[in-house]
């Protein structure tokens, strides 16, 4: 994957937000991006939009700078079309201040690494683009696996995370319901 300041935006699978441009109009990487540095690793879990089911639960990756440094979150985004997701990276954003935000999961830390880097390899994650039963918890499990395997993440925090995340996403759900004595 190309680094983050030559990302071709026409791509429809990928959608990036930054805040900084060039006079060209071309986004300008920040110095910021170029440090090496421990990122705090959490998978952030949003209730459903019209029904807080397990399947309609929203699962995102938030990687939080343990110094200085911006909050890099990412997670699919349904287009509506027939390619059925879109990769999303919002830079400087913490989702878990949202009023959808379930209390998030917290995954472990990662070795120190650029903010390139990390980029790089949750873009590597694979996305199914046209298959229903591909969703945001097997991205989520796709780019975990990469951290693991890119060796900025141990597998121990990869298998805790991965099931408190499924946890999570079934407790409380609409599907989670009591067995009736009628």
């Amino acid at each position: 994957m190309p680094p983050l300041s030559r990302l071709e935006h026409s791509d429809p699978c990928y959608r990036l937000n930054l805040t900084r441009h060039s006079s060209r109009g071309l986004p300008v990487p920040d110095l910021m991006d170029q440090l090496k540095q421990i990122y705090l690793v959490y998978i952030v879990v949003h209730r459903g939009q019209t029904c807080d089911t397990s399947d309609q639960r929203h699962a995102g990756l938030l990687f939080a700078p343990l110094e200085n440094g911006y909050y890099y979150y990412f997670h699919l985004v349904s287009n509506g079309s027939d390619a059925g997701h879109v990769f999303e990276i919002k830079k400087g954003f913490d989702p878990r201040t949202s009023r959808t935000a379930l209390p998030s999961v917290r995954v472990g830390k990662t070795a120190p690494m650029t903010a390139d880097s990390l980029v790089q390899v949750i873009q590597a994650a694979p996305i199914k683009a046209k298959d229903d039963e591909f969703g945001d918890q097997h991205w989520v499990d796709g780019a975990l696996s990469g951290m693991v395997a890119a060796g900025y993440l141990t597998q121990q925090a990869y298998d805790w995370g991965f099931n408190k995340m499924l946890q999570t996403l079934i407790d409380g759900s609409a599907d989670e319901v009591p067995g009736l004595e009628w």
